[in-house]
């Protein structure tokens, strides 16, 4: 086998265990799941598993890291980017919101649900660190726009903070609750006739108009050429490592 073949046969391998550990995780809970069970799953020898991930909280974390996107974002943060862009406050709101639409629109995944649900019910540490890792990095670039927008002019609002959770809340929640509703009339109404592209348009136009300053001019927002071929590239880059349903890859 060549290096190439290899190094192909590896990523394969460690996908194919976090699927499995994702699985196993989601459907026995963290303190439940069994590294054997794991390995069996997977189709690979246990210590293989060790060997790539080092023990079970390790392989747990790499899997809350791969649904949340994590690596890719501590690599390619958007405030470095939006100041490299030099985006307007409303174009880089745009920007982010963007990214997150299409980022998690066809990753809607029951299993990130059921591992989420374990961790608050357990209360677990591991929930709190994603927390702070991912989450809140990502509420406080999006208030950081916010308040510029604020300070330019462009934004009006009471409370940024809260701002900023119910835009994240709406789109995590308007995703991830696909599954609650199946089977019942409102998944229909809710899911049938809303693609990413109608979903994005919707959730710009409430923000904005929540944003929107009193007596204030309602203008579309032009993006310089070129940015959302860079935000699709981003994009690409962070679903090549996730692992929830739906992602390419996975």
């Amino acid at each position: 086998m060549n290096r190439k073949a290899r190094i192909e046969n590896t990523v394969e391998t460690r996908s194919r265990i976090l699927q499995s550990a994702k699985k196993e995780f989601a459907e026995r809970g963290y303190d439940g799941a069994r590294m054997g069970s794991i390995a069996k799953r997977a189709r690979a020898n246990q210590a293989l598993i060790h060997y790539y991930f080092g023990n079970k909280e390790n392989l747990y974390r790499e899997v809350l890291d791969r649904i949340f996107g994590i690596g890719t974002f501590k690599e390619r943060g958007f405030d470095s980017l939006i100041a490299e862009w030099g985006l307007s406050p409303r174009e880089s709101l745009y920007v982010v919101i963007y990214f997150f639409v299409h980022f998690h629109f066809d990753a809607s995944d029951n299993d990130f649900n059921k591992i989420i649900i374990r961790e608050i019910v357990e209360e677990r540490a591991t929930l709190k660190a994603i927390l702070r890792e991912y989450v809140i990095p990502w509420h406080e670039a999006i208030e950081r726009i916010i308040v510029r927008g604020i300070e330019a002019g462009e934004f009006e609002t009471a409370n940024p903070v809260l701002m900023v959770y119910n835009v994240f809340n709406f789109i995590f929640s308007y995703i991830n609750s696909r599954h609650c509703f199946e089977g019942t009339e409102w998944h229909h109404r809710l899911f049938s006739h809303s693609d990413v592209q109608q979903f994005l348009q919707f959730t710009l136009d409430y923000v904005f108009k929540a944003l929107q300053v009193p007596g204030a001019k309602v203008r579309p927002v032009r993006l310089p050429p070129g940015i959302i071929a860079s935000v699709d590239e981003i994009i690409r880059e962070c679903k090549k490592l996730s692992i929830a349903e739906g992602a390419p890859g996975s």
